[in-house]
């Protein structure tokens, strides 16, 4: 493989978010680091959001813009991984933002530690409260070596937005997203594998937007679709590793106990109960 010559490849799907993508796009724009790609994947988008993506890409020579059928935020993101040339990768979603040191603490952290991966914490933000609050979902990791066991038994909101990759690890193990809701829960356990080589910053570097009406996590219904993905991850982890059964069996089904219980909180939490 070609030693990349840029430092961090931005990836970031696109369907249908012409009020927030200029925030998204800006976030990155105000980075102290500045060795990055951003690489705009607009999936099939009916509002003015391609419009935007164009004009982004018009201005900056490192804004790269592609266009595809509509298929999901999975293939979507699949799509930009084929396209990146960064050294590492970061998944940013198109109704979400980054703090302004974000990029340059992540890319020091891989580099100072000689890791493959780092991971970090992300602030939930309340459009109807304009509030943010720390997730604390891997804070509990600081100090300790982030092993796939320990990661496996504590995890609830596993999100492929909360780690800077290595590419060509990913790349290399052919690791793809399915077209499913929630697709983070299909490849999560398949990650934490793969990128054995941990490290964690115990910040909230990322800005997840919730509460607002177009939001998928937001829609009770889909509060138990967190399950789908699980027969997809089981296929995942034959493919990185053969003998996971024997290995990790148990871990594994703790994982998917986690996410039917977070589903079941969240309708409950919901006002629910009949869903319950």
């Amino acid at each position: 493989m070609i030693e990349s010559t840029i430092g961090v490849s931005i990836i970031i799907p696109v369907y249908n978010k012409e009020d927030y993508i200029s925030d998204c796009v800006e976030s990155v724009l105000k980075q102290e680091f500045t060795d990055y790609e951003i690489i705009l994947v607009d999936d099939g988008s009916t509002d003015g959001s391609a419009r935007i993506c164009d004009e982004y890409s018009h201005q900056y020579a490192f804004i790269h813009t592609f266009h595809i059928k509509n298929g999901g935020l999975g293939p979507a993101r699949n799509y930009g991984i084929a396209n990146a040339e960064g050294e590492y990768m970061l998944f940013l979603d198109s109704d979400d933002w980054i703090r302004e040191d974000a990029l340059v603490r992540l890319y020091n952290a891989v580099k100072e530690n000689e890791a493959d991966a780092v991971l970090f914490d992300f602030m939930i933000y309340d459009s109807e409260l304009e509030a943010a609050f720390r997730s604390k979902e891997n804070a509990q990791y600081i100090g300790c070596d982030v092993t796939f066991e320990a990661k496996m038994y504590r995890c609830t909101l596993p999100s492929s937005c909360t780690i800077m990759y290595k590419t060509s690890v990913w790349k290399e193990r052919g690791l793809l997203f399915p077209n499913t809701p929630f697709e983070d829960n299909a490849l999560y356990p398949a990650i934490l594998l793969v990128f054995s080589n941990f490290v964690v910053i115990d910040e909230g570097l990322y800005f997840y937007r919730t509460n607002y009406g177009k939001t998928i996590t937001c829609n009770i219904s889909n509060d138990l679709r967190r399950v789908e993905p699980l027969k997809y991850m089981l296929e995942v982890m034959h493919i990185v590793c053969e003998n996971w059964r024997d290995k990790y069996n148990d871990l594994i089904y703790c994982f998917c106990y986690n996410q039917l219980q977070v589903s079941l909180e969240a309708i409950r939490y919901r006002g629910n109960e009949s869903e319950y």
